[in-house]
């Protein structure tokens, strides 16, 4: 058997037994090479496909990658499928950890982003507060796409507006709003 470097998985602990060809009696990880699964809602079956692009976040670190292979059955309304990683052997991969992967299921580029917040309620047209001279303004915007840290505004602000990220819910009848340090 040739040397391999790795991590000791299993080793068969029956001291004495008999072991037939083929049998394992040990296994061993490589720890040049990860591969991560994933799974999600069978509600987003329709945006799951292999080749789709992903990020596999690992320690505030995010790995891209895409899916190879989805599982063709479906367990307690669960689809799993199997992600492969650009950077394989990223050293802060483990075996069994448990990471947070996100599908990139559309992109648009040349857009107006802000950070995601509270603000942002999910509807497409949704009334937001901007800053102009010491005043927060109410404006109406299109939402766009979003994830957990930005979301795309389409119309209503333009670059370099202070967007109001935070919940104005308690003000949504009022047009401008004073603002004080």
């Amino acid at each position: 058997m040739l040397p391999r470097a790795g991590v000791v998985t299993y080793v068969n602990k029956n001291i004495g037994a008999n072991v037939k060809e083929g049998e394992a009696i040990a296994r061993i990880a490589d720890l040049g090479s990860f591969k991560v699964q994933g799974s999600i809602s069978d509600n987003s079956l329709d945006q799951l496909h292999a080749g789709i692009p992903v990020i596999v976040l690992v320690n505030d670190d995010q790995l891209r990658g895409h899916v190879v292979n989805v599982s063709p059955s479906i367990q307690n309304s669960i689809i799993s499928f199997d992600i492969q990683l650009d950077e394989r052997n990223n050293k802060q991969l483990r075996p069994n950890m448990k990471v947070d992967v996100y599908l990139i299921t559309a992109t648009h580029s040349h857009i107006m982003k802000v950070a995601n917040g509270p603000a942002f309620k999910g509807p497409t047209l949704q009334d937001i507060f901007v800053l102009n001279n010491g005043k927060a303004e109410r404006r109406t915007v299109h939402i766009g796409l979003t994830n957990f840290d930005f979301v795309e505004i389409k119309d209503g602000v333009k670059p370099g507006d202070v967007v109001i990220t935070s919940d104005m819910n308690e003000y949504k009848n009022s047009k401008e709003v004073e603002v004080k340090d």
